[in-house]
Parts: C-alpha cells; structure tokens; sequence
C-alpha cells in the first residue's frame, strides 16, 4: 500500500470512488462529468491537496482538503465560471430542482465559518473493496502531516448527522463536534481538531 499524492492521471479514478461511496450526496448527483471538472480544476489550485492510496496499481482510497476552502472554492469557480456553466446548465434541463441546491451550495461557506478556522477537510472516500482494511487511518495521518508542515493547527469536516460511522471514525481522531446546520434538507454536523502544541 502506498499513500501518494493525486496526480491528473488518477482523475477518473477518485470520480469514480467519489460516485460509487457518496451516491446520495450533491456533488455525485450533479454527474460525473462535473466531478471530473471539479478536481481537475481544484488540482491547479496551491490551496488544495489530495492524496491517494494505492494497492496493486489501483487507486483504492483518496483524501482531499484545502489550506483555506473558501478562497478555493471561490477562485475555481471565477476562473472556470463558463466551463461550470455549461456542464451545470445541462444537468438543470433535465432535472429542474438541482438549481435550488446549487444555490444552497453558496451558502455553505456561511454555515461552517466558524471561529476563522480555514483548513479543511474536504472529502475522504475509501473504494467499497477496500474498507475495513486502515486506509482512512493512513490517508487522515498523511492529510494531517501536510497540514502541520504548513503550520495550520486546526481545521475542519463536515458530516451528515445520520452518518454514525463517518462521525465515530472522527471522534476516534480527536475531533469534536461544535455546530449543526442544514443544508439540502439534511442535517449536517461540523467537527474541529486543534492539533497538540509539540
């Protein structure tokens, strides 16, 4: 097993592991093409980071998070606003509803600025064939050491509320849980970890 960092070649593949773990998420529900964007997108940026883990030549696992997820969001969208566009405009004349919630999305930010904390963790997606074996372990350790080495002491997840492994498996990390909110008509949770002064 090797932890390394995402490279474009290995696009399609977190897409994929994205797609098929989080299938009843927004994201997902806006098609793979637009996934496919995003990360390629997000990989230009010097504030987003991601990792992969990979067994036999296969991607297996992926973490993915930025220094400060606001300014990220925020510059990808301006940069590649008609690009966006065009992938999301196609996906609202087949399904109406979806503008609602990409108008929700914008108020993400509002609901989990908390405290100035601007490190996050974005996503972290372990293939179905390859959980229960610590690749979340070993991609959250890796995650963390990048954010040290940047000298960001504390960030942040947010978590479905009725998602009770996602939330154990933080806990069992140190987080801890500060706020809730709705978003999508689901009930969220954000989580913090402060790393330890060394």
């Amino acid at each position: 097993m090797k932890i390394v960092h995402l490279d474009k070649t290995h696009i399609r593949d977190i897409c994929e592991i994205h797609a098929s773990t989080l299938r009843g998420d927004f994201l997902p529900s806006l098609g793979k093409n637009f996934l496919d964007l995003l990360y390629k997108n997000l990989l230009k940026s010097d504030l987003f980071f991601s990792y992969i883990a990979i067994e036999d030549l296969d991607v297996c696992g992926f973490i993915a998070g930025s220094e400060n997820s606001k300014l990220l969001f925020r510059g990808v969208i301006r940069k590649n606003f008609f690009n966006f566009f065009y992938v999301l405009i196609l996906k609202i004349v087949s399904c109406p509803p979806v503008l609602l919630r990409i108008f929700q999305t914008f108020l993400y930010s509002k609901k989990t600025d908390k405290n100035g904390i601007t490190g996050e963790l974005i996503i972290i997606a372990v293939a179905e064939k390859s959980q229960n074996k610590g690749l979340g372990n070993l991609l959250l350790s890796e995650f963390e050491r990048h954010l040290y080495l940047k000298k960001i002491r504390k960030y942040k997840v947010t978590v479905i509320e009725n998602n009770i492994q996602a939330k154990s498996f933080y806990e069992k990390h140190g987080f801890i849980k500060i706020s809730r909110f709705n978003l999508y008509k689901k009930n969220w949770e954000l989580y913090t970890k402060t790393f330890p002064d060394s």
